[in-house]
């Protein structure tokens, strides 16, 4: 922007803060806010909008000198600056927007409301002060697109509202800016001086994939509780911010100017401290402006505080706070690392010294080396705020060997003292285990149980699942055998399988192992575990075709190189009730099960496995069914229908087929490339024909309209998806009434659904979107079914309970008939080695592993078909509920077991967020169902 008119005669203040600013005690002062604050100037002149910033209109604003990336909070790559001021009747608001690819940028003219955010953008989000939750959405593309909306709420969106304000932008070689004027009128009425609004001023880059904000926000823009506060001002300090720099070694510089453009001297309180320091430091400093007047400013502070930090800048007048800025940043834990490390070197001290010396003269050299690492640290530590960023992460990486080392010393030391705690002569020992827990290679018992048991129960045909630990106490390895001892007890062997885990990585970038794949033993029985490791035998017993009872009996466990047996006592006890068949949920695992590249040895053992765990609604991708058009948009030539038929034969006596992914979009790409204007005559006849021959060809091999449904769009959360979303499905209830049409649907706006809702026959909303109590209301309305399905990557650090098996409770709390997650098999992928074909680091989903004969199950796999079985036992007991009370039985003991499983899903979500065990969340089912069983038991036995 050009030279001020103003002149301006500039005092350069330069103040060192760690030196000279006063200390204010925390209880000075009221308690700091968390938001940042902006009071605007009211202007006289109006501002020609026409997206060309200059200082002459701009010069006076109030202005923001940068935003933060949403979530992490950390400073985007391309810099954004925001202007804001009012007049009588206008507010004003400027971006300039700094692009480096701005010849990547996508934006091309479109109508209002459309989907401008699929390209760059800048967004204002404002609640006025008499607005208690309902806010008022403005957004601007680069292409000059306005866009308006009310927000009744987060969840809710009414983009019909249309306001009667003024949007323009200017594009350059390095970037673009955008300027905004509002009438007040849109709002009811204009401000009066001091009046307070939340607003938050918001950009994405879609050139630059980053999305930020003045304000801070955690998971959206649509946050209301963390915009910021604007304040509406009359003559108002201009305050620019030069440089506002946090470093990862604790020091924070900030500068700047500071203009008064009043006729008045003026006296400002500059205050800095960190939001997060407790008690709060608050440093500050007076500022004494001549009118007409500027001063720079210059403050370096020196923090001790460590983790995730935000530096905030404040200033005020006459006590008032009237400009507010923060800085998140982070700071490497070392001095919090350090301490944590010499408090567990204290505690090793004092185990070693209550050991056997003849057992601790390893580990004592071991620890005096380990003291010496640690002083070396110490002593660098003090050099931490001339530190750069290179020798910070030299300190963590000193850091990160030293616990690596600690944690084997204080293994090692724990092995020793379990050692003194075995019978002499044994080498290992061996406890229970939560069977969906992922046990790590170095896990070990916190003490040793002399006869170690496992215990289940079940259902006459469902799967009995149980484990138990082995630790190698020796220096070398140990080989051992596995097997039933089938000279006592009553367990049928022919119906156990017995397990082994193998440790693989939690990710391709990970140094943590799980143990996460089940193979079978092998036809020895045998199991290595290597020196001073655990490992599990992981049990699986069918129960189809057992008599209802207990069945006891105990698996040997002997090592191969010698030394005495030991064995674990199995029982479970079957209750005298049948799992039923029914209800059958719907289960979708997303995956292309026939077509996955490390599955080809042997295709059907891996869809026979999918069977076996529940999946009955199986892909077919419209590629498969390719169309060619003429100019008509009639049919050129018959499709080739021969790979589809394959799949279709092996799936179609399982369950349902589905059109998936996205056919709407498939189309949409073809009709594009025939030429065809969207919604055009051609565009509509070609769709109706494809549709009609697609599901006439369905029907010629035998499967009814319950036998198929049609995705048209994934996940189609934004204004374009929706739009296409609802055009075609009026294309396809206008080519066949009857063809069933479902959706993903991953956001909760009623709005949006209502889009959609006529081109809906089977609803599958996300995990959080069902859990929204207006949406549910919504879909449940409609009459039509619903399932629900979650999709997170990284698949291996999923909690086997708290994710896979919690969904089938989640469906029963809402009385839902199917349910999902990505992926049961992912084609990009390498199990073993959790990475992705092209070595890029993205995340992993795949629950199965590729082995030499088939399919190798994970823990995680185990564990949803468990939540399989727990659906349909918990529909055993509201079925058995409803009977009772029909024929006079007293039911509020078992309605009051019922009631707290369909609870279940909320209680385990609350201890999940508690980062409490996945034994916890285990236990807690456990009992659950334990409970479930025994009330079941007496109301079928009344």
């Amino acid at each position: 922007m050009g030279a001020r008119r103003v002149a301006l005669k500039t005092i350069s203040l330069i103040v060192f803060a760690k030196v000279v600013l006063a200390q204010i005690p925390a209880n000075a002062e009221e308690p700091k806010s968390s938001s940042p604050l902006l009071t605007i100037p009211r202007i006289t002149r109006p501002i020609a909008i026409d997206g060309r910033l200059s200082d002459d209109e701009w010069g006076l604003a109030t202005k923001v000198p940068y935003t933060l990336l949403m979530r992490t909070w950390r400073m985007p790559t391309q810099d954004t600056q925001i202007y804001v001021c009012y007049s009588e009747r206008m507010l004003y608001i400027a971006f300039d927007c700094h692009e480096e690819k701005m010849p990547r940028v996508v934006g091309r003219l479109e109508e209002r409301d459309s989907d401008i955010f699929r390209a760059d953008c800048v967004e204002v989000f404002i609640q006025p002060e008499r607005e208690m939750q309902s806010y008022y959405h403005f957004a601007v593309g680069i292409s000059g697109t306005m866009y308006d909306a009310i927000k009744p709420k987060p969840t809710q969106t009414d983009s019909s509202w249309n306001a009667d304000w003024k949007a323009a932008v200017s594009l350059r070689r390095d970037g673009w800016s955008a300027e905004i004027e509002i009438p007040f009128s849109v709002f009811g009425s204009s401000p009066e001086p001091g009046t307070r609004w939340k607003v938050n001023f918001s950009r994405e880059s879609r050139s630059s994939g980053e999305f930020s904000s003045w304000s801070p926000v955690k998971a959206g823009f649509h946050e209301p509780d963390n915009f910021g506060m604007l304040v509406f001002g009359t003559d108002v300090p201009v305050i620019n911010i030069k440089q506002f720099l946090a470093s990862p070694n604790g020091v924070v510089e900030r500068s700047g100017e500071v203009t008064n453009t009043t006729n008045k001297s003026l006296q400002m309180r500059m205050e800095t401290y960190l939001m997060e320091a407790l008690p709060k430091t608050i440093r500050e400093i007076t500022l004494s402006i001549e009118p007409h007047s500027s001063q720079k400013f210059h403050l370096v502070d020196e923090f001790r505080e460590e983790g995730r930090l935000t530096a905030v800048l404040e200033a005020s007048v006459g006590g008032k706070p009237f400009y507010r800025i923060l800085r998140p940043y982070d700071v490497p834990l070392i001095r919090t690392r350090l301490a944590e490390i010499s408090a567990r070197l204290r505690t090793l001290e004092l185990y070693l010294r209550r050991m056997p010396k003849d057992m601790t003269d390893s580990l004592a050299a071991s620890f005096e080396a380990l003291k010496a690492r640690r002083d070396a640290v110490f002593k660098s530590v003090q050099y931490i705020p001339e530190a750069t960023s290179g020798q910070l992460a030299g300190m963590s990486r000193s850091l990160d060997e030293l616990e690596r080392c600690l944690s084997i010393t204080e293994f090692h030391a724990k092995i020793k003292k379990l050692k003194i705690a075995v019978e002499p002569g044994r080498e290992f020992a061996i406890w229970p285990a939560d069977p969906w827990t992922q046990l790590k290679p170095y896990d070990i018992p916190k003490d040793i149980q002399p006869s170690p048991e496992v215990h289940a129960i079940a259902y006459r045909g469902e799967k009995v699942y149980m484990a138990f630990n082995i630790t190698n106490l020796s220096d070398s390895t140990l080989d051992f055998r596995i097997v039933i001892d089938q000279s006592t007890g009553n367990i049928p062997a022919d119906h156990v399988q017995i397990r082994t885990c193998v440790f693989v990585k939690e990710d391709a970038e990970a140094e943590t192992f799980v143990g996460d794949a089940l193979p079978l033993i092998d036809e020895a029985g045998r199991l290595t575990i290597p020196s001073e490791q655990s490992s599990q035998v992981f049990l699986v017993v069918k129960t189809d075709g057992l008599e209802a009872g207990d069945y006891t009996g105990f698996l040997s466990v002997k090592p191969l190189t010698g030394g005495p047996e030991q064995k674990v006592k199995v029982s479970f006890t079957i209750y005298p009730l049948d799992l039923p068949r029914e209800p059958k949920p719907w289960i979708c695992t997303w995956g292309d099960i026939l077509k996955i590249s490390w599955a080809q040895a042997n295709p059907q053992a891996y869809l026979r496995d999918a069977v076996e765990h529940g999946v009955n609604v199986f892909l077919i991708s419209p590629n498969l069914v390719m169309p060619t058009f003429d100019k008509e948009g009639n049919l050129a030539k018959p499709i080739d229908y021969t790979k589809h038929d394959e799949l279709v034969a092996a799936y179609k006596s399982y369950g349902m087929v589905a059109g998936i992914y996205s056919i709407g979009l498939f189309y949409d790409n073809v009709a594009k490339k025939a030429g065809f204007e969207y919604m055009g005559p051609e565009y509509r006849r070609g769709f109706v024909n494809w549709f009609r021959d697609w599901v006439g060809h369905l029907k010629s091999l035998g499967l009814d309209y319950n036998d198929f449904a049609f995705e048209l769009v994934d996940e189609p959360a934004s204004q374009a998806k929706l739009k296409i979303h609802a055009d075609i499905g009026r294309l396809v209830r206008e080519a066949d009434p009857k063809a069933r049409i479902l959706v993903t649907a991953n956001f909760t706006e009623v709005e949006r659904l209502k889009l959609i809702k006529d081109a809906v026959d089977i609803w599958v909303p996300r995990g959080p979107v069902i859990e929204d109590e207006d949406a549910r209301n919504f879909m449940r309305n409609t009459g039509k079914e619903i399932w629900l399905y979650v999709c997170s990557g990284d698949s291996k650090r999923l909690d086997p309970v708290g994710y896979y098996r919690s969904l089938a409770w989640q469906s029963f709390r809402h009385g839902l008939t199917g349910w999902g997650y990505f992926a049961h098999m992912w084609w990009g992928e390498i199990p073993w080695e959790s990475a992705n074909i092209k070595n890029e680091r993205l995340a992993t989903f795949s629950t199965v592993y590729p082995g030499l004969n088939g399919p190798v199950p994970s823990r995680r796999w185990e564990a949803f078909w468990k939540g399989h079985e727990d659906f349909r036992a918990l529909h055993l007991l509201g079925r058995l509920v409803s009977e009772a009370e029909k024929s006079g039985k007293d039911t509020s003991s078992a309605k009051l077991v019922l009631e707290e499983a369909r609870n279940a899903f909320s209680d385990l979500q609350s201890i999940a967020e508690k980062h409490i065990s996945t034994a916890t969340l285990s236990k807690y089912l456990d009992d659950l169902r334990r409970r479930v069983a025994e009330v079941s038991l007496n109301l079928a036995r009344k």
